[in-house]
């Protein structure tokens, strides 16, 4: 049985649009000169969806080549806005769409997957799925930051810095933007604990013979997501009894808490130079028994 085609389109009875600019008084028009939907209500005018036996959908399918190139990514962007959650359509282009992929994940870090079903030299195809978990985990990561930064108010920022380390190393791996988020509240909860101590003072701790060894690890100058990829990179490169000692422009606690949660037991942390303009701490490998 050939499958069931619902069409949904704002285009009336008229010539095909690959002819040429379909103009009515009540629809969408697409203008081929200035490249755009007169009217936004028809951005999606050309898709459709095909119910196949049994009920089950078939992905929806959007071909923009009929489309003047200065319209398509409004059109798809609106789409991409539309498309719930666990829900796929295809996008049919006479080009490779990789420019607009950079400029989804630039919009939308991490929500959609990508998948291409043929490409080129005369059609690419590509089915875009919005992942059915992102925008949990992206609520879920928001709430834990906001219970964090509540607990750390109420005088627990030492447990606050804790069950926020705890989320970061679930999520650091498959989920970036939202373990940055935890970062950022562990790094503010730093803050708010520093604001309910006394006014530091300049701290040195005694100066003690560190091993010729010992790597100097100087992230003052590299941007907050390269220092924390570098620091555990030369973490997990420590053989066992060995050390590196970093050297950073705050205070580093909230690390310390990211190494308790993912090193339990496995690394040792000493303050070497405590502010107030820089901070030296020697980090461990602890030697196996």
């Amino acid at each position: 049985m050939p499958p069931e085609t619902n069409q949904i389109s704002t285009r009336p009875p008229g010539p095909d649009p690959g002819v040429g600019p379909v103009a009515t008084e009540n629809t969408g028009v697409i203008d081929a000169n200035a490249g755009h939907y007169e009217n936004p209500d028809a951005r999606l005018s050309t898709i459709t969806a095909a119910v196949v036996d049994g009920g089950q959908l078939v992905p929806d399918e959007l071909d923009v080549r009929s489309l003047p190139h200065g319209g398509r990514h409004e059109i798809i962007f609106a789409k991409l806005d539309q498309l719930l959650p666990g829900h796929t359509f295809v996008i049919l282009n006479d080009h490779d769409p990789k420019p607009l992929r950079y400029q989804t994940e630039a919009q939308w870090p991490g929500r959609f997957a990508w998948s291409y079903l043929e490409t080129g030299p005369l059609l690419w195809r590509v089915e875009i799925t919005r992942a059915a978990c992102h925008d949990l985990i992206d609520g879920l990561t928001r709430a834990l930051a906001r219970a964090c930064r509540h607990l750390a108010l109420a005088g627990q920022p030492e447990r606050a810095s804790q069950l926020a380390a705890d989320g970061w190393v679930l999520l650091r791996h498959t989920h970036p933007v939202q373990a940055q988020r935890l970062d950022g509240t562990m790094h503010h909860v730093a803050l708010l604990e520093d604001q309910t101590e006394a006014t530091p003072q300049p701290h040195h701790r005694e100066e003690t013979t560190l091993p010729v060894t010992d790597r100097i690890v100087d992230v003052r100058t590299e941007i907050p997501r390269i220092r924390h990829q570098l620091i555990f990179e030369t973490f997990a490169s420590l053989a066992a009894g060995t050390a590196f000692v970093l050297v950073n422009d705050h205070d580093p606690k909230p690390l310390y808490y990211q190494l308790a949660a993912e090193n339990a037991g496995e690394f040792s942390w000493d303050y070497l130079e405590e502010g107030p303009e820089v901070w030296r701490v020697r980090i461990g490998r602890l030697a196996t028994a």
